[in-house]
């Protein structure tokens, strides 16, 4: 029994050809990351290689043909399409030769050279199971020369190289897909469930605390620092922001009590439901295998759950039903991802909804629920005299810090201790635990908080967000967003220099700058940030020693770091300095070290 489902866990890994054989799943992170770095070596290798006079007509044919396909077929099509299919094709083909044919004698082969490189590198990482990056915007220019692929183009092709010869890349892809392999086994073992280890594997929760353990360590070791040079302790930032768990559990509280007001103001009737998954996606009982268990991959659940969601709102547009509320989504006892929802519709559609909802998510392996639909899908329709915040509380605590909580049931654990491992759950498996749907998310709601004191010159409209923001009143938030059209973060490509931003890969990137409201008056724009920080260490000595760790993984080939395009610094590895100007840096930790990169 346990070799069966040890061998569908591993299934889903077989497509994967690493540089060293082996049990992937064991490997440690130290050989893990040099298997990154003889991998990016390795495509480094076929960059190099690759022959400036060989021919590319097959290449950019073949990509002429593949375009014209999908184009062909993106629409719905029919017999008569398909007999017309053959004839189009050979015209269009025709039509690439005879072009082809005459640039010949005015474009040397050389033109086609990066097209080559592209196409070379992307066949050795395709052939070894992985996906190359952007290829989905690359594959169009393969037929054009590469004088005459326009600028993002070029970007895009400069940037997926440096990933894909870039040792960090690769190791967080390799560390990513180990996680998720040895979980799978776990799971498979019957070694994630409630007797045993709820949630997630024993090793996966110890990684976990680690990286926990690591990061207060790191918090009290560096000051935030902006650009006038003023410095606040990074501890401080981490505890006022929604880093802080207990800020995160008040922010979700405050939302969802203010959206039930809200919606039962207009007499909308909320619900609360409970989804899961078919028994074929439940890996183990409380006390045993589920026999009837064929997929151990936590993110594959998650995506049956998704996929279903979409058509179900694809059903609520064709049928002009509006939706709208706040998923939660957590883990059952063995791992298995389930969902609750806190949910509002009109009093017209609230049953119709409901009943399209409910044959969606039961419609799978119907007989196994025949009589007992609540155990795929639950509806409990919200008392207004307790309000949909009751409902959640618990559930909202559970999954961020366990406050209030004595005990996790599911887990049999107490609360603090069950929220840890539910944390740990969502963030091995990359899996958003709480999502809003159908009103205005938190994000612009924050970013109007940042603001202290208003411009004078402000629109009206944005003067009522802040103030709403500002005095915490969500409710008149969302009723602003309703009247006014949703409020959206505003986004700049330059810095507060007027300089092009760029990520660490070289391609146009862009920072939050503020928010916008498209109002009757248009396009309204506030500006929430004014400043950057970056993160500094507080032994000012420490500063120069920066540049020794820097050379000792190998920065190369800039004087400076890039600035990072999202809140994490996903950078690879800079050279910072004349390295005998920099003493050795012994007073981190080699899991310090990793930290201090990462930022």
């Amino acid at each position: 029994m346990i070799s069966a489902r040890l061998l569908i866990a591993d299934s889903a890994y077989k497509k994967y050809i690493f540089p060293v054989r082996g049990r992937f799943y064991n490997f440690s992170r130290k050989f893990i990351g040099e298997m990154a770095a003889d991998f990016a070596a390795e495509i480094s290798g076929v960059i190099s290689g690759v022959d400036s006079s060989s021919s590319v007509i097959a290449i950019a044919r073949n990509s002429v043909r593949e375009n014209f396909r999908l184009n062909f077929f993106s629409g719905d099509t029919d017999f008569s399409d398909i007999v017309a299919y053959e004839q189009k094709l050979s015209d269009k083909l025709v039509e690439f030769d005879l072009f082809l044919g005459a640039e010949k004698k005015h474009s040397p082969d050389d033109d086609f050279f990066e097209n080559r490189i592209l196409v070379s590198v992307v066949k050795k990482v395709v052939s070894r199971g992985f996906e190359f990056p952007n290829y989905d915007l690359l594959e169009d220019f393969l037929p054009i020369r590469f004088s005459d692929w326009d600028s993002e183009a070029v970007d895009l092709f400069y940037g997926a190289l440096l990933r894909v010869t870039t040792p960090d890349f690769w190791e967080k892809i390799f560390l990513f897909i180990r996680s998720q392999w040895r979980e799978a086994r776990a799971r498979a073992q019957g070694r994630v469930c409630k007797t045993v280890s709820p949630y997630l594997s024993s090793a996966s929760l110890r990684e976990f605390i680690d990286k926990i353990s690591s990061t207060e360590k790191f918090l009290d070791k560096f000051f935030l620092e902006d650009s006038d040079g003023e410095q606040i302790e990074l501890r401080d930032a981490y505890k006022s922001g929604n880093s802080n768990p207990a800020n995160r559990r008040r922010e979700l509280m405050l939302r969802l009590r203010a959206t039930d007001e809200y919606f039962m103001s207009l007499n909308y009737k909320g619900y609360f439901l409970t989804i899961t998954a078919p028994s074929s996606y439940h890996a183990n009982k409380i006390n045993g295998l589920n026999t009837r268990c064929d997929c151990f991959e936590v993110r594959e659940t998650h995506r049956y759950m998704c996929g279903i969601w979409r058509n179900i709102f694809r059903k609520f547009a064709r049928d002009n039903i509006a939706a709208a509320g706040y998923r939660l989504v957590e883990p059952h006892h063995d791992g298995t991802p389930h969902w609750h929802c806190l949910i509002w519709f009109s009093p017209d559609n609230a049953d119709l909804a409901l009943k399209i909802m409910q044959n969606y998510y039961t419609k799978t392996d119907f007989a196994e629920i025949a009589g007992r639909i609540e155990t795929r899908f639950q509806a409990v329709e919200i008392d207004p005299q307790r309000g949909a915040a009751a409902y959640a509380a618990a559930y909202v605590a559970k999954n961020i810090d366990g406050h209030t909580l004595k005990i996790d049931l599911d887990s049999g654990l107490s609360g603090i201790d069950g929220a840890q491992r539910a944390v740990a759950w969502a963030r091995l498996h990359k899996i958003r635990q709480f999502q809003a749907f159908g009103v205005v998310g938190a994000s612009a709601w924050r970013e109007f908080r940042r603001v202290r004191k208003l411009p004078r010159d402000v629109h009206p409209v944005l003067a009522d967000f802040w103030t709403a923001a500002d005095s915490g009143d969500f409710r008149k938030f969302l009723e602003l967003s309703q009247r006014h059209g949703p409020c959206g973060i505003h986004r700049s490509s330059t810095d507060f220099s007027g300089n092009e931003i760029r990520n660490c890969w070289g391609e146009k990137s862009n920072r939050i700058r503020g928010v916008r409201v498209l109002s009757g008056c248009g396009l309204q724009i506030l500006q929430t940030r004014t400043t950057d920080w970056k993160i500094v260490p507080k032994n000012s000595d420490a500063i120069q020693r920066c540049g020794t760790i820097a050379d000792a993984v190998g920065f190369q080939g800039r004087d400076k770091i890039a600035p990072p395009w999202t809140s994490e610094n996903n950078c690879p590895p800079l050279f910072l300095g004349n390295r005998e100007n920099y003493p050795n840096f012994n007073s981190l930790s080699g899991k310090e070290v990793e930290h201090v990169l990462r930022l």
